[in-house]
């Protein structure tokens, strides 16, 4: 899952580097592969490997959501829930974002369950829409 608050979800006293190499060991990834598989995914999301110097207090919404992205990504998802994943970005980090979500689709052939209330976002990013009211799907259909 990717929240829209990417700086809540990383602990603000640990390097990204730190940050992804513990996802990896979770997934039980030797040093050697964690190292690479850090490297990779971090070009994959559009940083640069200076990055995984960095705190997130030193990165922009936009980057850090990035790393958020990179550490649901090292567990090779077939799904990911996105919950309002670009609400808290300006615009033109929202679209550098909501690219790279794209491109993964396309090149990994991954599916995403998209939350937002940005009906422009929804029309961008899916191929079917539904929409919740009260708590009941009162629509379900291809987006235009």
């Amino acid at each position: 899952m990717l929240v829209q608050d990417p700086e809540g979800a990383l602990n603000p006293s640990k390097r990204v580097a730190k940050l992804l190499d513990e996802v990896c060991h979770l997934a039980g990834m030797d040093e050697a592969t964690r190292r690479e598989r850090t490297g990779d995914i971090i070009e994959t999301v559009g940083l640069s490997p200076e990055v995984l110097r960095r705190y997130p207090r030193q990165l922009s919404g936009g980057q850090n959501q990035r790393v958020a992205l990179a550490r649901v990504l090292l567990l090779e998802p077939q799904i990911i829930v996105l919950d309002e994943p670009t609400s808290s970005l300006d615009v033109s980090m929202q679209a550098q974002v909501l690219n790279v979500l794209k491109h993964l689709h396309k090149t990994k052939n991954l599916a995403y369950l998209f939350i937002s209330h940005d009906h422009d976002v929804i029309h961008f990013m899916c191929d079917r829409i539904g929409l919740l009211k009260e708590g009941r799907l009162s629509f379900s259909g291809v987006a235009s």
